[in-house]
């Protein structure tokens, strides 16, 4: 039989777009309801859509997402059997989350890397218990949770990025046994000791920004050395900092102690031979003095390499270590 030329057209176009609905990239290989939530080939996102649960998984498989999207919604609970397999990224923003059931995670056990959740009521005894199978999770975010005390909760120790700022916390949580740990942000907390902190031998980034940190010890690591290469100690009220505060970060490359209460060039800079970058701006109660002419030396030795910012008194730090301190023969009154 034959069939006009606008015919054939017709059904082409008709093939064509039914086979564009058949690809994998499109929605209806969604986990979940198209109705509910839009897919695309690596994401599920579900995030504000009012959603007071997760949805309803749909049978079949074949689904590529590895990442799920649920911020926004008032969702309370994840239950066993809600997830997706091969999921490697959750992420949870401002649901009033209270329950994560123990096998939650059951389909991800193997694939998933990332877990954020942040701005909700999460009970920390639960998520303990529903992580510690997962034996790939890289990266949790446990932001602004109002969290004061993680108590007995369990870290993964396959973590390399943990994320605890904007809680309540009054002290540091033990990271010490987490061997391949290389971020910890512990930044505006409510920390005032940092004394029973251990760092981990792998750790190179630590932010302990805007905290009640007034005292600086010694910092510990596991193994004796540490390989940190970031330390962030900006706006605490750090007044005194030992002398041999950094004698165990021989990689020390930035140090941020801008808007502290530090009075004096703390002498704990004479170990930081690997420094690049030093932070001392907006301190107002900072005196460049004689009694810190050990310094000197010290910083000739690292200053091709070094940015200092910050001021003591009337003069620019760099230039009182690098100009003025040479006037200095013994310890006796500020200078510059």
């Amino acid at each position: 039989m034959m069939y006009p030329a606008s015919y054939v057209v017709k059904m082409g176009a008709i093939l064509i777009i039914t086979l564009s609905l058949l690809s994998p990239s499109h929605a209806a290989l969604c986990p979940y309801s198209i109705l509910t939530c839009k897919c695309d080939y690596d994401n599920i996102d579900c995030a504000n859509r009012n959603l007071t649960e997760l949805p309803k998984l749909q049978f079949g498989s074949g689904y590529s997402q590895t990442e799920l999207h649920i911020s926004g919604n008032n969702i309370m609970q994840i239950l066993d059997g809600q997830l997706p397999h091969g999921l490697e990224e959750i992420e949870s923003l401002g649901n009033p989350l209270t329950y994560i059931s123990p096998g939650a995670f059951q389909k991800v056990v193997t694939s998933l890397e990332t877990i954020i959740i942040e701005e909700s009521q999460v009970d920390l005894d639960q998520l303990s218990e529903a992580i510690k199978s997962l034996v790939s999770l890289e990266t949790l975010s446990l932001g602004h949770n109002n969290i004061s005390d993680f108590g007995f909760f369990s870290f993964p120790k396959t973590l390399t990025h943990l994320f605890l700022d904007d809680n309540l916390l009054t002290s540091a949580p033990d990271i010490s046994g987490l061997y391949d740990l290389q971020e910890v942000d512990l930044s505006h907390n409510m920390i005032s000791s940092i004394t029973t902190l251990q760092l981990p031998e792998s750790l190179t980034d630590l932010y302990l920004s805007n905290n009640n940190i007034k005292v600086l010890p010694i910092f510990k690591a596991v193994g004796g050395t540490s390989v940190l290469e970031v330390l962030s100690l900006e706006n605490n009220p750090i007044e005194t900092i030992a002398q041999d505060a950094f004698s165990h970060l021989p990689e020390l490359q930035r140090l941020d102690l801008s808007l502290t209460k530090l009075t004096r060039l703390p002498l704990a800079l004479q170990a930081l031979n690997s420094i690049e970058e030093i932070n001392l701006s907006e301190i107002s109660t900072l005196v460049c003095d004689c009694a810190e002419f050990a310094l000197g030396s010290w910083y000739s030795g690292v200053k091709s390499q070094l940015n200092i910012n910050g001021n003591c008194g009337a003069s620019d730090v760099a230039y009182f270590l690098d100009k003025l301190v040479s006037q200095c023969s013994a310890p006796s009154s500020p200078i510059g």
